[in-house]
């Protein structure tokens, strides 16, 4: 499995200015390999299955993790939620029964 580390960096200070005033510092995080995330959030309406397709383009097929919220807003729905198909384009998202709810992805691709 790939690993990387994101180191955080003060924006203001990436270039050499000396301003008579100090600005607020603006971090970013950087990482030391490529490294691609999609967040998205996908509605069942008394469903029990689903198919997402990225909008990123990932060169392979990410790691991705799926969390049921039902409409009252409560992560802990009456529900198991399994991907029964992840490839580089699109992910299936199944769950135990049917529900109302939404169903939050996270896709993540670190490259070698």
């Amino acid at each position: 499995m790939a690993t990387t580390k994101f180191k955080k960096r003060n924006m203001n200070r990436f270039r050499k200015v000396y301003p008579y005033l100090r600005r607020e510092p603006r971090y970013e995080l950087v990482s030391t390999t490529e490294s691609l995330i999609e967040i998205s959030a996908v509605p069942f309406v008394n469903s029990d299955s689903a198919i997402y397709v990225y909008a990123n383009h990932f060169p392979s097929a990410p790691v991705v993790t799926a969390t049921a919220v039902d409409t009252n807003g409560n992560s802990t729905a009456d529900v198991n939620v399994y991907l029964s198909s992840v490839s580089a384009t699109q992910v299936i998202v199944e769950t135990s029964a049917k529900f109302t709810g939404t169903v939050h992805l996270h896709a993540i691709f670190l490259g070698t």
